[in-house]
C-alpha cells in the first residue's frame, strides 16, 4: 500500500502526516478497524470514486480508540470534521467528500473547515 505525506496548507507549523492511500474496497471497508492506538504522525486516506456523503460514510466498530476523522471534497478543501468514538455505527459528513481521513485523537484541533490539504 502506497504512503503519502499529508499538510495542512492553512496551518503550516503542523507536522506533515504520512497516511496509507487506500481506494480499494477491502481496504476502506477495514480502515482502522482493529487498531488500539494511531501515533500522531500516521493515519489512513481513503478515496472515493465520487463526491458523496454516503460513500464518504465510515463506521467504528471493532475500532478500540478516538479518530480524527477529516472529509475533503474533491479541491482537497476540509468540507467537515469530527471526534469518531469506538464502535459507533457510522458517521456521515455534512457535505458530500471525495477523501476521508482517520487520524489520530491528538489531530483534531489541527484542522478546520475550509482548510485546503495537499498530497505529495
Amino acid at each position: 500500500m502506497e504512503e503519502i505525506k499529508i499538510t495542512n496548507l492553512n496551518n503550516p507549523q503542523i507536522a506533515d502526516i504520512k497516511v496509507k492511500y487506500c481506494e480499494n474496497f477491502l481496504c476502506k471497508m477495514r480502515g482502522l478497524m482493529f487498531y488500539k492506538s494511531v501515533p500522531k504522525s500516521r493515519g489512513l486516506l481513503m478515496v472515493q470514486k465520487r463526491e458523496s456523503k454516503m460513500d464518504s460514510a465510515i463506521h467504528m466498530m471493532f475500532v478500540f480508540t478516538n479518530l480524527t476523522i477529516i472529509w475533503l471534497d474533491k479541491k482537497k478543501r476540509v468540507v467537515d470534521t469530527i471526534l469518531a468514538k469506538p464502535w459507533m455505527p457510522i458517521y456521515i459528513p455534512k457535505k458530500p467528500a471525495l477523501y476521508t481521513l482517520e487520524l489520530s485523537e491528538e489531530c483534531f484541533s489541527s484542522f478546520n473547515i475550509g482548510d485546503i490539504i495537499s498530497f505529495e
